[in-house]
């Protein structure tokens, strides 16, 4: 690593060093949102008890932090209410078909396409390194 004087450059180097080793934004969607025979497969790592409710890209996976407990379900509720007001789907079309009980979900929203999916996914996502 080259040597960093005091004009500004800590700055450069670690914007250089961030941004050569980020995948492709393709590649990285490619992995968490899937096509499905009844329509799009999206997975989700749930933090619950977050102090705020949004939906970030961390370290290779959606990740959705939530204000909600994991307690009856509420996570998972609000997981569900966020991605229909976001991605424009009624909440019906929207299900935990993998990971009720667990922090890592796998979410189907049925009549939806990848390519839409993938569009609207990036508008909202935070990207957090």
């Amino acid at each position: 690593m080259a040597p960093v004087s005091n004009n500004g450059s800590v700055r450069t180097l670690l914007t250089k060093l961030v941004y050569q080793g980020l995948p492709e934004e393709h590649e990285v969607i490619e992995k968490v949102i899937s096509e499905a025979s009844n329509g799009v497969i999206v997975k989700i790592h749930v933090k619950p008890s977050s102090k705020k409710t949004e939906l970030a890209y961390e370290y290779g996976e959606l990740v959705f932090y939530t204000k909600e407990p994991p307690v009856k379900g509420r996570a998972n509720n609000s997981l569900i209410k966020y991605l229909a007001k976001r991605l424009g789907f009624p909440q019906s079309s929207i299900s935990i078909v993998r990971g009720a009980k667990s922090r890592d979900k796998v979410v189907l929203i049925r009549g939806a396409s990848r390519d839409d999916i993938i569009r609207k996914i990036k508008n909202i996502i935070k990207t957090i390194i």
